[in-house]
């Protein structure tokens, strides 16, 4: 049964399990030390709208999005399964010159931030 209690998280850590990808906080709260298991989370960042992919091999999914960057482009977001293809295609875009935005942006980070 979940029951909702106050607390701290105090760490986190963020790992590939099979084909999909786990955030763990851990924290200590009103009825002593709990860990959160996130599991099957998609981590995301961004691209310009108006950017070719070349072909990769690992899995991604590309979504448009209501969102800019700074200088009003528009962005679409590509969102992985695993921690994985996320440095992988972080490392590959870099490689080909393509610009990323949010890639600094630990997984777990931005879990929290956006819930």
């Amino acid at each position: 049964m979940d029951s909702i209690t106050k607390g701290f998280i105090l760490t986190a850590n963020q790992l590939d399990q099979k084909n999909s990808s786990e955030l763990h906080f851990f924290g200590t709260g009103e009825c002593g030390s709990f860990e959160i298991i996130i599991t099957k989370n998609k981590h995301t960042f961004f691209i310009l709208s108006n950017t070719i992919l070349p072909q990769f091999t690992f899995h991604y999914n590309r979504k448009k999005v209501k969102l800019k960057n700074f200088d009003k482009n528009d962005v679409d977001a590509l969102y992985f399964n695993t921690l994985k293809d996320f440095y992988s295609a972080k490392e590959s875009l870099k490689k080909e010159g393509i610009k990323i935005y949010e890639s600094d942006i630990r997984p777990y980070e931005r879990y929290l931030m956006e819930r």
